[in-house]
């Protein structure tokens, strides 16, 4: 009887894994064949299978490139992220009232939709003579990222005693050195948890990385991957193999990485 009332439960569960998994089965299936084949067969296995798409897509696209930009511009971007929204979880947790009446303002932003916001940082960013350029999605995804940030983070925060801090200060602790020394050691969970999170915005954006950069010296993964087709004439098997390639370092941090996201989350729920 408990087998037949988990039935419902395994079937979502069996829908969801074949929407999520099978799509991406036929995109590393797709790579593998030859343009011709793929048009004209897309659902069959190769005839040959071709590894040397890989290697046309890496270099006819300059995936090199590409992947360097979208490190160094998500990198520079949690880095940035962390920085201040532990700063501002720091502000929040010892500025009474009027710290928790601008924390629930920042915070909103999780609930706007992030292509609201796409005419005012275009505005912001041309205005301030930074279009086309790196720092403009670092900045932009800094800004974009930092009402979740902050919010994972101030959960941690929150949960340490003002007495501590206090106790510091009264040991001759300065605030910079208690920000640094004791504050960041204590929600290392928590950075960690909103950290990844963060990155994994940077890497899959592109809606911004698309309207705040035109040359392909600055683009991210993303938005080159997406040139495919216009640039290589419709070489789909290239774009897949493409796209596989900039999967797998993602899902490879993701599963590296998923111990400390599972854990800061838990433990920020339940200190929380």
């Amino acid at each position: 009887m408990p087998r037949i009332k988990s039935i419902p439960a395994y079937a979502v569960i069996l829908f969801f894994f074949c929407v999520t998994i099978l799509p991406l089965l036929w995109v590393i299936v797709g790579s593998l064949k030859t343009n011709a084949e793929l048009m004209r067969s897309p659902f069959s296995l190769p005839a040959v299978w071709r590894f040397s798409n890989y290697i046309k897509a890496f270099q006819s696209a300059n995936l090199g490139q590409l992947f360097i930009n979208t490190i160094t511009i998500s990198t520079v971007s949690v880095a940035c992220t962390l920085l201040f929204s532990s700063m501002a979880a720091y502000a929040v947790h010892l500025g009474g009232k009027i710290g928790k009446i601008i924390y629930a303002v920042i915070i909103t932003g999780i609930f706007l939709p992030i292509n609201s916001l796409m005419v005012p940082y275009f505005l912001i960013a041309s205005n301030l003579n930074i279009l086309n350029t790196k720092m403009s999605l670092i900045t932009t995804y800094s800004a974009v990222g930092m009402p979740l940030t902050l919010l994972i983070v101030y959960g941690f925060v929150s949960t340490l005693p003002k007495e501590l801090f206090e106790s510091a200060q009264i040991d001759g602790s300065g605030f910079y050195h208690t920000f640094w020394r004791i504050l960041l050691p204590l929600i290392r969970p928590g950075l960690a948890t909103a950290g990844i999170f963060q990155f994994l915005f940077c890497w899959n954006e592109f809606l911004y990385a698309l309207l705040l950069t035109s040359d392909q010296s600055v683009r991210t993964l993303q938005v080159g991957i997406s040139l495919f087709k216009a640039q290589f004439s419709a070489d789909f098997s290239a774009m897949f193999a493409a796209i596989i390639m900039s999967i797998i370092p993602i899902v490879t941090i993701f599963i590296l990485l998923q111990r400390q996201v599972i854990e800061g989350l838990t433990n920020g729920a339940i200190k929380g």
